[in-house]
C-alpha cells in the first residue's frame, strides 16, 4: 500500500485483523460547528472509491474525501 496516502501502524492493523473485516471505509463527515470528524466503518466498495489493498483487508476511501485522508497515520491505542 502507498504510505503517502495512508500510513497504518502495527497496532491499528492488528485491531482490524481482530475484527475480521475485509473492507474498512475511512472518510469524514460534518460535525457541527467543530468542522469534520473521521469515520471508520465496515464498508462495501462503490464506483467512487479509491481501494487501498493492505493484504488481508482493503481500505475504501471515497475520492471526494482524499484531501482529508491523504497523509493520515492510522493508529490504535
Amino acid at each position: 500500500m502507498d504510505n503517502k496516502v495512508l500510513e497504518v501502524t502495527a497496532a491499528a492493523r492488528q485491531q482490524i485483523l481482530d475484527k475480521g473485516v475485509s473492507n474498512v471505509r475511512i472518510g469524514v463527515k460534518e460535525a457541527g460547528c467543530a468542522g469534520m470528524e473521521y469515520i471508520f466503518d465496515e464498508g462495501v466498495e462503490t464506483q467512487t472509491d479509491l481501494v487501498l489493498n493492505h493484504g488481508d483487508f482493503n481500505f475504501l476511501i471515497d475520492t471526494s474525501h482524499m484531501p482529508y485522508i491523504e497523509g493520515m497515520k492510522l493508529d490504535f491505542i
